[in-house]
């Protein structure tokens, strides 16, 4: 196994590790919320934490299929730089656009359920952060094996 592999392999266990803890936490906050008096106080809350599961979601099904797409075919189109890089800079997009949209809503407040969403709110600067490192990782790799966007990330050159 090389060490763009390994790499490869540690930085999205990482990524799928921190977005389970993600799905949790914003599941746990909307069941929460759903259980409220008046739910309808916090729609907003509550959509910006759906949101973050969506992603959550999002990035744990579409790792999984990059790492298990990765030991099974790695050499195929759909496995490429360009494919990572597109897909990393659209999840990217979609965390830190979650982000901010959650540390607005909470910022300077004191609501239900603070100290989760708090940490709803860490998990997801935090999987934003991997997912960064991920796009420099993938650019590191496709720069340094020199065939281009739609080459081989891992594959044979």
């Amino acid at each position: 196994m090389t060490v763009a592999k390994i790499i490869h392999l540690a930085i999205f266990s990482l990524i799928i590790i921190g977005c389970i803890a993600e799905i949790v936490t914003s599941g746990i906050l909307v069941g929460d919320f759903n259980k409220l008096q008046n739910p309808d106080l916090y729609s907003s809350l509550v959509t910006r934490t759906k949101y973050l599961l969506f992603c959550g979601l999002w990035t744990v099904l579409f790792s999984a299929i990059y790492v298990a797409g990765l030991s099974v075919a790695p050499g195929h189109l759909l496995f490429s730089v360009a494919s990572h890089i597109v897909w990393l800079g659209v999840t990217i997009i979609l965390f830190v656009s979650g982000a901010a949209a959650l540390q607005t809503e909470i910022n300077g407040q004191t609501l239900p359920h603070q100290q989760r969403l708090e940490i709803l709110q860490g998990f997801a600067w935090a999987d934003s952060i991997l997912l960064g490192l991920a796009m420099l990782m993938v650019l590191a790799i496709g720069i340094g094996r020199r065939n281009g966007l739609t080459g081989n990330l891992l594959g044979e050159p």
